[in-house]
């Protein structure tokens, strides 16, 4: 391999700086420089469970399976079995099946997925390759933990605002998409295609921890960080991996989820306002929390989802605290004004 065009192929692998594209573009990387047969990666969640496959051909570009449970060929199984291996192991393994050769490789255990790579070969030449493919590989987890750490709280581990905008653009592009999709079965005169768990709902809640500041004045600032690592870890338990969870600053935090209905989400944030009322803190004892969760639709922007989220946060605040709203119900029982999207109201000059 001529060392000018793997510097090249590195070279456009790091202009990323969102995952989804970065994983998008190693394996079209991978299949450029050394041509397998089939290119996988698989994505485990913290319980080991394949949440989605995804492969590339120079063929048909790139392809994502979020039904692994039901994997659509024989070499998508075989893949999730050698990633099984690898990360037992936590080495590159190799196993043969259905006249391939499968090379896996173990590559992030980063929240929210432990992620493993497999190159499949027709012929068992590819060991010639596996130094090579090897470092490639070492470029791209290393890129990734520097993405990683660029995206996180520095205190809790949590996703940081500045990551918001990306993802909240993302799942509204997500929600458009599926619209879409929907419509035109109505334009047809066709029965709609029902919801999946790929296209539930979404919603954004912000979860504001009550009377923090008194915790930070009478206990001081060391124990309000260790309030704010343990919610941050009760956050991560008690939504999915699929959950985009911020710390938004301060004691403040935003959770993006999805679910099938408004009862459904509720249900979901006052679970975890339960659990945080039950939880005794060190030192500190009880504490509770109050929320306020909106919806994201397909016509929504980024600013105006988080003042609805945060007027019915408002509402609860100024209603007793320890509890949570949905804007929309708010709305519709008169109890707060809509927030009027003003975007297009704006004068610049």
């Amino acid at each position: 391999m001529q060392t000018p065009k793997l510097i090249e192929k590195l070279a456009h692998l790091t202009t990323n700086r969102d995952i989804a594209s970065l994983e998008a573009s190693l394996l079209k990387a991978l299949d450029e420089l050394f041509a397998p047969d089939h290119s996988l990666l698989v994505g485990l969640d913290r319980y080991d469970t394949v949440r989605f496959i995804k492969s590339y051909s120079g063929h048909t570009g790139l392809s994502v399976c979020t039904n692994p449970a039901q994997p659509s060929s024989l070499t998508q199984s075989e893949a999730i079995k050698a990633v099984y291996k690898a990360q037992q192991l936590c080495a590159p393994c190799s196993i043969q099946a259905n006249g391939y050769y499968l090379q896996a490789f173990p590559l992030l255990d980063t929240a929210p997925w432990k992620l493993g790579l497999v190159l499949a070969f027709c012929g068992s030449n590819f060991a010639r390759k596996q130094h090579l493919i090897t470092n490639v590989l070492q470029v791209y987890c290393n890129f990734c933990s520097i993405i990683d750490e660029s995206q996180r709280d520095q205190l809790t581990g949590l996703l940081n605002r500045r990551t918001f905008d990306d993802n909240i653009h993302r799942v509204i592009q997500q929600v458009t998409q599926y619209k879409k999709h929907y419509a035109q079965y109505e334009r047809r005169g066709q029965a709609q295609p029902p919801p999946t768990a790929d296209q539930p709902g979404h919603w954004l809640g912000i979860i504001d921890i009550d009377f923090f500041k008194r915790i930070n004045d009478n206990f001081g600032h060391l124990y309000g960080d260790e309030v704010l690592l343990l919610v941050a870890q009760q956050l991560r338990d008690s939504f999915r991996d699929t959950d985009l969870i911020y710390r938004f600053g301060g004691e403040e935090f935003v959770v993006i989820t999805t679910n099938a209905d408004e009862h459904g989400s509720y249900t979901a944030f006052d679970r975890f306002r339960q659990t945080i009322a039950a939880h005794e803190f060190p030192q500190v004892g009880r504490i509770t929390i109050s929320f306020g969760v909106v919806e994201v639709s397909s016509n929504s922007i980024a600013p105006t989802l988080l003042d609805q989220a945060d007027q019915a946060l408002y509402y609860a605040k100024h209603n007793g605290r320890n509890q949570g709203h949905c804007y929309t119900t708010l709305v519709s029982q008169g109890a707060i004004q809509p927030v009027e999207d003003k975007t297009g109201d704006i004068e610049l000059f």
